[in-house]
Parts: C-alpha cells; sequence; structure tokens
C-alpha cells in the first residue's frame, strides 16, 4: 500500500480530519498517535467481510435509541438513509456481497456517540442548516441567470473526468462506475426528498408538550416555524445533492467555517448596568425627586382635587411667607393596587418606601390621591395598613427562616410543622387580596357595571377581618418563636400556643387548629417509637432524650432535657432560666413529658427482657397517631352518643378478639394451614383499615379550622390534651399486655411483695420471733451486737427454708454507730435497716423512697414487740414463808403499786400491738394482694402500691400530721425503759436473796442491821411515783391526741385504738 499513489492525499486528508474534530488541545504527539491509528483503521479494514444482520441490528438499535431520546426525526431519518443505501440499485454488479452493509457499519464506526452528540449540539446543528440553505439559495440565484446558456454536456464531461479513475483499492477500480449511475442516481434521490418532504410534515405536527425530556427539541423547533414546512433539512439535503448531479454551481458555493469541536449548547452574556434605562420604566417617574406628577381629575367639581387645592390656599392664606409644597398626586386605584403589591413584594414605590437593611416599611411624604390631603392619607395608611403590611413582612421572613435550608439558626420539625401553619393561614389573605385586585381589573376594562365600589375605604373594609389576623398571627408568632437548644425552641413554641387555646380567648379555635398541625413533628416521632421502637430524633427537638447503654443505669435512659435545676454546670444561673420556669408551669408540656417518661421506661423494660419485637408487632395495625388525634379531637369536639361512637364501642371487644385469635393461631401446627383459616380475618381487618383512610379527615389546617368553627368555645379548653391522653393510653394498654404477664409470671411481682409483707411488716412473726428476740437481749446485754454479717446471717438461716432465693438479697445494715451503741432500746432499733436488693424492673414499682417506708414501719413495729416482749417478762419476787392474805406492809404496798403500773403498759401495748398488727397489716395487707391481681399496667400497679405505703405508713402513726402521737409513744417507751432499769438496779442496793422480801416488824435481832438500812434506803429512792404520774400523763396526752384526730380531723381509721386508750385512762 506504500506505492499507491493516493496513501499521499489519504494521509493529507487524515491530518486535515484528526485537526478539525479535535481542534488546538492536541499536542504534536498527541495528534500524531491520533493520525498513525486512524491510518492504521484504513490499511487494515474489515468492511468487505461485514455480517449483514449485525449491521441491521446496530442500525435498529440507533434507531430505537433515538426514539427513546425523543428524536423522532433523526430516528426516521437514519431509517430513511439506510433503507436509501441498502435498497440502492447501484449495489447490484457488485463483485463484493453485501458491500452497502460494509458502507454502513464503516460510516456508523466513524461516529462516536451520536445520539449524545445531536442531543448535546443540537441546537447548534440547527443553525448550521439554517446557514447552508441560506448559501445554497443565494449561489442558486446566480447560477439559474446562466444555466441557460450553460454547455451541460462539456461540464458534465469535464467533471466526471476531473474524478480520480482509481479506488482505494487498485484491484477494485472498475467496480466504481456503478456509482456513477445518473440516471438511476436521479431517480433515488428524487423519491428521497419526496420521502423527506413528507417527513417533514409528519414532524412538524409533534407536539412537544406530551412529553417534558423534549425541551430542547422543542427549543430547536422554534427556528423551523421561521420556514415553510415543506423546506426542511432533508428536504435541503436532498434538492442540494440533484444540483450536484445536474450543474457545476457546487464548486462556486461560499467556504463555509471549519469544523470546532462541540460547544455548551447555552450561551450567556454579561448584563451590563444602565442606569438611563431605568427612566423608561412604567411608573419610575413616579418616586424621583426630580419629577412632579399629577393625576387627572375625573370630574370639575371643587373637591375632587382637594389635594393640589387645599396646599394652594395654605400658599395664598400665608402671603408667600411660609411655601407649601405641592404634593405629587394619583388616582385612588393605582394606591390599592400599590397596596396590594406590597403585601406580595415589598419594594419602594410611589407611596411606600423599604429598607433592606432594617426591613423596614414607611410611607412617603407629600404624596396623595387627589381628593384627599397628603397628611390625611398618611395617617390612615400608617394607622391601618401600614401594621397590616410590616405584620405580613415579618410573617413571611419567619416563614421563610423555618422552612427554608438557608436560615442562620437551624430550625426543627415542631417550628417547621409551624410555620406551615402560618403559611395555610396567610393563603386565604392573598386570596382576598387577588380577589380585590380582579375587581379593579374589571372596573378598569369596564367589565362590570354595577360592582361594588374599589376605593380605598372599601378596600380596608374588604379586609379587615384579615387584617386583625395577621396581626394576631404577628403577635402570637413573635411569643412563640425564641432563640436557643432546640428542644426549648419546640417545647416552648408549643407551650405558647396552648396558652391560647383556653376558653376565654377569641382566638381559642384558631390557636387549637395551629397547636394541632404544630404537634405533627411530636406526633411522628411517638408513633416512630411506638411502631418502630426507633427514638427518631435527629433535630434533639424532643422533651426527652435517650443515653447510651453503657452511660445509664437500667430505668434512666429516658431522661428529660431540660435541666433540674436552675444553675448551669458553671455554677451560675442558667441563660434559659425564665423559659424553663415557663415550661414547668405549662400543664400541657407536663402531660407530653409523663407521656414521654411513661413511653420511654415501658420500652426500655421490654427491651431489657426481650419483648419489645411483640411490642412492634402488635402496634402495626395501629394507624398514625397523627391522624388518630384528628379524628379523636373531631369526635371529642362532636360529644353525642349516636351510631358512630356506640358502634365504634362495640366493635373495640371485635377488634380485640380478632387480634387475640391471629395471635394465638400463630403459634399453632403449621402456619400456612392456619393463615387458611384465619383469612377472613385478615381481609376484614384490611377492608377496615381502608375505610378508616377514607373517612379519615383531612389534616388541612384550614379545613380543621373549619371544622372548629361549628363547635361552642366552651367545648374546646384541654380537649386536645384529653384527645392526646386517650390515644396514648391504647398504645400503653398494648404494651402492658407484654409487660403485665412478664411481671407476674417471669418476675413472680406477688411473690416479691408477699415476701416484704411478711418480712418488714412483721406478718410471719411465727418466724421471726427468735431473730427479734435474740436481738433485744443482745442490745440489753451491751454485746457488740451490731455487726451486719451476723445479723444478716441470723435472718438468712431462719428465711431460708421457707423462702428459697428470696432470702439471699436481703442484708441488715448499720446505719448509725452512735445509736448502736445506745442502751435504750428505741433508739438502738433506729441504728439498723434492711435492704432487700430487687431486680431491675421491680425497682419501678417499689422505689427507694417506699423501702424507706418499709423500714420506718418495721422499726416501729419492733419498739412495740420489745415493750410487749420487755413488759411480759418482769418477773417480781414474792416474800419467802409470807401469808399472801396478810395484810400489806409499806414494802407490799410498793411491790403492788409496780405492778399495777405494769398492767397498765401491758393493756396500752397491747392496744398499740393489736392496731398495728391486725386492723392495719392483715386487713390492709389482704386488700392490696387481692387488687394486685386486677392490674393491668405499670402505671395502675405503681398507683397502686403507692398508695398502699401511703395508707399503711398512716395507719401506722408514720405521717406527718401524727407527729404528736409518735412524740407520746416515745414517752411510754422511755417509761418501760425506766421501769426496768427501777428493777434492774435493784440488786445493787438490796441483796438479791432478801430483795423485797424484807419484814420491818421481824425481830432486829434476826435481821443485819446493814440489810435493814438498805432496804429503807431503796423505799426511801424509789421512783415509784414519778413512773405512775409519768404514764397518767402520757396516756391523757396520747387519749387527747386521739380524740381530736377522730372526731375533729377524721382519722376515722383510729377509732377502736381511739375507744381502748380513753376507756383505759387512770385517773
Amino acid at each position: 500500500m506504500s506505492e499507491d499513489p493516493r496513501n499521499e492525499a489519504v494521509a493529507r486528508n487524515v491530518e486535515k480530519l484528526i485537526k478539525c474534530l479535535t481542534g488546538d488541545s492536541l499536542t504534536a504527539s498527541e495528534r500524531r498517535t491520533q493520525e498513525q491509528q486512524a491510518l492504521h483503521k484504513i490499511r487494515h479494514h474489515r468492511y468487505l467481510s461485514t455480517n449483514g444482520h449485525a449491521v441491521r441490528r446496530s442500525i435498529n438499535n440507533m434507531i430505537e435509541r433515538f426514539y427513546y431520546e425523543g428524536m423522532d426525526e433523526h430516528a426516521d431519518t437514519v431509517h430513511l438513509l439506510a433503507s436509501v443505501i441498502i435498497e440502492s440499485a447501484g449495489w447490484t454488479g457488485h463483485y463484493e456481497v453485501d458491500v452497502q452493509y460494509s458502507l454502513l457499519d464503516f460510516l456508523f464506526s466513524m461516529t462516536y456517540e451520536p445520539v449524545q452528540n445531536v442531543r448535546r449540539n443540537l441546537i447548534k446543528m440547527q443553525q448550521r442548516a439554517l446557514a447552508i440553505r441560506k448559501e445554497l439559495e443565494a449561489t442558486s440565484i446566480e447560477t439559474d441567470a446562466t444555466e441557460s446558456i450553460a454547455n451541460w454536456v462539456a461540464l458534465l464531461n469535464d467533471h466526471y473526468n476531473d474524478r480520480p479513475s482509481q479506488s482505494l483499492d487498485s484491484d477494485s477500480s472498475s467496480n466504481l462506475s456503478a456509482w456513477s449511475d445518473v440516471d438511476d442516481m436521479d431517480d433515488h434521490i428524487s423519491v428521497s426528498s419526496l420521502q423527506n418532504k413528507q417527513l417533514v410534515k409528519r414532524t412538524c405536527t409533534f407536539d412537544s408538550s406530551s412529553n417534558p425530556s423534549f425541551t430542547s427539541m422543542a427549543l430547536c423547533r422554534q427556528y423551523n416555524e421561521k420556514i415553510e414546512s415543506d423546506t426542511d433539512l432533508l428536504s435541503l439535503n436532498s434538492c442540494s445533492s440533484s444540483r450536484y448531479w445536474t450543474s457545476r454551481s457546487w464548486g462556486r458555493l461560499r467556504e463555509l467555517a471549519a469544523l470546532e469541536p462541540p460547544q455548551p449548547q447555552s450561551q450567556y452574556k454579561k448584563a451590563i448596568f444602565n442606569s438611563d434605562h431605568l427612566s423608561t420604566v412604567v411608573h419610575s417617574n413616579w418616586w424621583r425627586q426630580d419629577f412632579d406628577f399629577y393625576a387627572k381629575t375625573a370630574n370639575t367639581a371643587p373637591g375632587s382635587n382637594f389635594a393640589i387645592s387645599y396646599v394652594q390656599h395654605l400658599n395664598r392664606e400665608t402671603c408667600g411667607i411660609v411655601k407649601h409644597q405641592l404634593p405629587r398626586t394619583t388616582n385612588e386605584s393605582n394606591l390599592v393596587r400599590e397596596i396590594i403589591l406590597m403585601f406580595f413584594a415589598p419594594v419602594s414605590c410611589c407611596f411606600f418606601e423599604v429598607e433592606p437593611q432594617q426591613q423596614e416599611i414607611s410611607v412617603r411624604k407629600n404624596i396623595s390621591v387627589s381628593s384627599v390631603s397628603s397628611y390625611t392619607l398618611k395617617n390612615v395608611l400608617e394607622e391601618e395598613v401600614l401594621p397590616a403590611l410590616q405584620a405580613m413582612q415579618q410573617l413571611r421572613q419567619i416563614i421563610n427562616d423555618l422552612t427554608l435550608p438557608t436560615s442562620d439558626e437551624p430550625t426543627t420539625g415542631t417550628l417547621r410543622c409551624f410555620a406551615w401553619g402560618l403559611r395555610d393561614l396567610i393563603n386565604p389573605i392573598q386570596d382576598s387580596l387577588i380577589e380585590f385586585e380582579h375587581r379593579l381589573l374589571d372596573k378598569a376594562d369596564g367589565k362590570e357595571v354595577n360592582a361594588p365600589s374599589t376605593t380605598l375605604m372599601c378596600f380596608m373594609r374588604h379586609m379587615e377581618e384579615e387584617f386583625k389576623r395577621l396581626l394576631l398571627l404577628k403577635s402570637l408568632t413573635t411569643s412563640a418563636i425564641i432563640k436557643g437548644p432546640p428542644h426549648l425552641r419546640s417545647a416552648y413554641c408549643l407551650s405558647q400556643i396552648y396558652k391560647h387555646t383556653m376558653f376565654n380567648i377569641d382566638h381559642q379555635k384558631l390557636a387549637t387548629a395551629l397547636l394541632l398541625v404544630s404537634m405533627r413533628r411530636y406526633c411522628c416521632i411517638m408513633d416512630n417509637w411506638w411502631r418502630h421502637a426507633e427514638f427518631d430524633d435527629w433535630h434533639n427537638e424532643f422533651i426527652v432524650e435517650c443515653l447510651p447503654e453503657h452511660f445509664a443505669y437500667y430505668g434512666q435512659r429516658i431522661q428529660e432535657r431540660l435541666p433540674l435545676t436552675d444553675i448551669d454546670d458553671k455554677g451560675d444561673p442558667h441563660p434559659y432560666l425564665d423559659i424553663i420556669r415557663a415550661l414547668r408551669e405549662c400543664t400541657f408540656y407536663q402531660l407530653l413529658l409523663e407521656h414521654a417518661m411513661e413511653a420511654g421506661e415501658t420500652q426500655d423494660l421490654l427491651a431489657s427482657v426481650n419483648l419489645l419485637g411483640d411490642l412492634v408487632l402488635s402496634c402495626n395495625n395501629m394507624g398514625s397517631l397523627y391522624n388518630d388525634l384528628i379524628k379523636q379531637l373531631f369526635n371529642e369536639l362532636k360529644g353525642e352518643s349516636n351510631s358512630v361512637s356506640v358502634w365504634k364501642q362495640d366493635d373495640r371487644p371485635l377488634k380485640e378478639y380478632n387480634a387475640h385469635v391471629l395471635q394465638t393461631t400463630s403459634r399453632l401446627g403449621d402456619s400456612e394451614l392456619m393463615s387458611i383459616f384465619t383469612q377472613h380475618i385478615r381481609q376484614a381487618q384490611e377492608e377496615q383499615q381502608q375505610q378508616e383512610i377514607l373517612q379519615a379527615p383531612s389534616a388541612n389546617l384550614l379545613d380543621i379550622l373549619d371544622c372548629l368553627k361549628r363547635s361552642t368555645i366552651l367545648q374546646q379548653p384541654n380537649v386536645l390534651p384529653r384527645s392526646l391522653t386517650k390515644l396514648l393510653w391504647q398504645r400503653y394498654e398494648i404494651a402492658n399486655v407484654h409487660v403485665m404477664r412478664w411481671y407476674r409470671e417471669e418476675l413472680m411481682l406477688t411473690d416479691h411483695l408477699r415476701f416484704l409483707r411478711h418480712l418488714m411488716l412483721l406478718e410471719a412473726d411465727y418466724l421471726l420471733y427468735p431473730f427479734y428476740t435474740n436481738l433485744f437481749r443482745q442490745i440489753e446485754g451491751y454485746e457488740d451486737w451490731a455487726r451486719s454479717s451476723l445479723l444478716t446471717l441470723e435472718l438468712y438461716d431462719l428465711l431460708e427454708p421457707h423462702y428459697g432465693s428470696l432470702a439471699n438479697q436481703l442484708e441488715v445494715h448499720v446505719v448509725s454507730l452512735v445509736r448502736s451503741q445506745s442502751n435504750r432500746m428505741f433508739e438502738a432499733l433506729d441504728a439498723i435497716e434492711i435492704e432487700y436488693s430487687m431486680p431491675p424492673p421491680l425497682q419501678s414499682i417499689i422505689t427507694e423512697s417506699q423501702m424507706i417506708q418499709y423500714n420506718g414501719i418495721w422499726r416501729i413495729v419492733l419498739k412495740v414487740k420489745w415493750a410487749a416482749w420487755k413488759l411480759e417478762n418482769m418477773r417480781f419476787l414474792r416474800r419467802v414463808n409470807r401469808d399472801t392474805f396478810a395484810p400489806m406492809d409499806l414494802i407490799g404496798l410498793t411491790v403492788r403499786r409496780l405492778e399495777i403500773l405494769r398492767f397498765w403498759l401491758i393493756s396500752l401495748i397491747n392496744s398499740l400491738h393489736s392496731h398495728l398488727c391486725t386492723h392495719v397489716m392483715q386487713s390492709l395487707g389482704g386488700q392490696f394482694e387481692k387488687q394486685l391481681s386486677t392490674t393491668k399496667n405499670i402505671r395502675e400497679l405503681r398507683n397502686m402500691h403507692s398508695a398502699y405505703m401511703k395508707t399503711l405508713c398512716k395507719h401506722c402513726l408514720l405521717s406527718p400530721d401524727l407527729e404528736g402521737i409518735r412524740y407520746a409513744l416515745d414517752q411510754i417507751f422511755h417509761l418501760i425503759f425506766v421501769l426496768d432499769m427501777e428493777w434492774s438496779t435493784c440488786p445493787s442496793i438490796l441483796e438479791e436473796s432478801l430483795a423485797l422480801a424484807i419484814d420491818l416488824s421481824s425481830d432486829l435481832s434476826s435481821s443485819n442491821s446493814s440489810d435493814r438500812e438498805k432496804a429503807l434506803e431503796y423505799l426511801a429512792l424509789n421512783q415509784i411515783e414519778e413512773l405512775e404520774s409519768t404514764y397518767i400523763r402520757c396516756h391523757q396526752m396520747l387519749a387527747g391526741i386521739l380524740k381530736d384526730l377522730v372526731y375533729k380531723q377524721d382519722h376515722k381509721f383510729l377509732i377502736s385504738l381511739e375507744v381502748a386508750i380513753n376507756a383505759s385512762a387512770p385517773h
């Protein structure tokens, strides 16, 4: 091939082609590389051994791609040209088979991303086609003048003789003669031209609006609208081709610009600011100071031009001393239209001036309508229109700040919902403005003769209610939107809106609707929390937060975001102290907080025992909390007992039964067989859910407000919190089914509570008697008894055979070493307490404060037990060989008085013991155990146990209002201690063998004189009188306190104790 004379022409043309296609972006080495690749393609071609079927498939794929891209014209053109080449008669005598497919394969392989290039450069290609058409039309005019005298035979001979006689392949030089068949080619081109004309007519009717992706095609076809429908680019190419074969005018065409690489489709030009252009804009001269303009009055009445006449009158009256400037005037219609424009796009105009920096609107001076002075009009606009304009501008700015992501301070979902609600409330005001604008336009066109007036007064009357609503929304928004952390902003916004829902506020219904819409984000968080067990609070705006597991103990993962104290970490007052206090006082915030903590605690409990999945499955059939809240709110406002509400009450047990059936059958046998049996239940549930969705009320704020307007004001206070509480309690009931089953079956709550009652309330006295009697002896014996390990081990040995593993959780602690060293029993017992280690879920029911109450009851019962035990174990000695019925002497009377005092104390202590152990412990414990099996949720269980402990503490004389009784009991216990000490010190004064057995009437010689002196000393120093008087005072004080409590303060539970003590009062 190197000897072929055409190689130089091929190399030269390839060099030009590469340079034309790549431009100047390549270096010399890169361009040489591209040229070598192109020459290699030409030398080692494979296009004469092409598979025709493969070429057809590639052509069809390209045509389908053009159709898919919305370029039907190009698809049809490619199909038409390919058909012309394939069906051409010139290939009939060629020595190669399917040479036409080889040609098409070569042509398509030379293209690079044809569909993409056409799409990118469609407009430029169309422009170039139009330029070629113009050039052809210009040359055709010159050619037509010389065609009549031209020698076409010589021209054609010269033309064909100039063509090269050999092809690129020297062996196939004779086969190219078929390509020069002029007659066949002319016929073929005429057919192609006709087909192209039909294609143009069909494609010109293409509707670009049917597909939005054809926008670029529609833009390109705008160039064709200026040309006749039968002169399309394809017909242009056909015509130019025929002229090429019929004349030599093709050689006289003007040179076209060289091919360039594809350029960006859109060309932009930088705008040049021209200040002179502003003076030609309509109404631009209204607010220029160097122009004076005046409106033409509609009639010649004197008052119609009052604005100028009044100033002229003032100038005449002042005789030139004070010269007032004439006001610029315009008609009233322009004024009203400018006011309407200012509500939509506030800009400086004829009557108003806007300061962009301060975002303030002011009324211009010395401008008015023809019939009103400028001062009067300025006052009217400032008092009636300007506040509404400023409110609208501020509301728009707040809405943009809360909804657009370009705001400086990050917003929250609640504030965004609040902004959307404000936008919905502003839309009707805009509609009213547009309605009045249409009235102005209709009057200007003369369409409505009897239409209402369009003066400024009519406009203000027409927009009176809308202006009030704008001012109201501005006031409400200003008070609700604050700067601070996200959770404070969201919670404070809801609390401030809730304050406006009280029954004594005029805009109660509007505030209720706005609060409901603003609650949407909170409802979504709670709904996602219940239905998917995910705390989706990525804005950190909810009132509680969920701590990681390694940062919090059980039950403390969910905590309130508000700080517990008014002081921050640095010891300074909290920067948002006023906002925090306002939230603490808001009942609606406390309601949300209570429900959030309850939900968090419930889910935390279920997650700890791997039951959270069961809760999620149970909540899947529930609807959206926000939609349910809207429906529940409307049901609350109806307040009637119609068929709908009755049907809902009757349908609820059926739903529960169906859910129970589905849950039960899912655990039995073959799941597929069970699903067939319960298929009708699932279908009924789906149909009912679809009906509920169709019957669901609209969530639009305006629709909600329309429904609220049908209700009275007295129906609405607290209706939203009441509706929210009912819906959340329905979700709690579903969760509490799993929780209570786990508490009863797995945690054995009843066994724990019974064990605490038997131990701490000493209901199992028969088991604990050895423990506390031994403890009494150790304390009285001055032993080292205050050792926690020994006390715990002794108690465990007694309880373990009866309570098993529950006894392992007990531990006796010494809480006060000082009290443990006291020799007074009632003080020493206060030095110990019992700690019971419960599972973490049980600690939410039996709290730490309640364990303190249990220990308080345990101590007071132990004190009463000690007093009874001590009095029962006092044994007084009797005289030896003494007649029982003989008259009593001084010692006998002393002994009898001590015994009587002991009997008094035994009676009093037995009354206390009977009250505590019989009337209180057993009766209240039995009632509590019966009620325990009826609880349905954790809250009810917690409240029941809390109420039980509160009642128990009150009946056991531990409440703050019974402090007087406790003081009297302390005196009684001290009296028993003194009585015991009186007897214990007796052996140190008298000999043990003679204690209280001395006989002063016997012979003196029979007794020792020293013993007689000791006996006399004992009789002189005993405290029997003080003990008796002290007891009488204590008994009377206790009786008086009990009488006041029973008959004045209505403490009926102390009646039996009061009767027993007052009936046995000594005198």
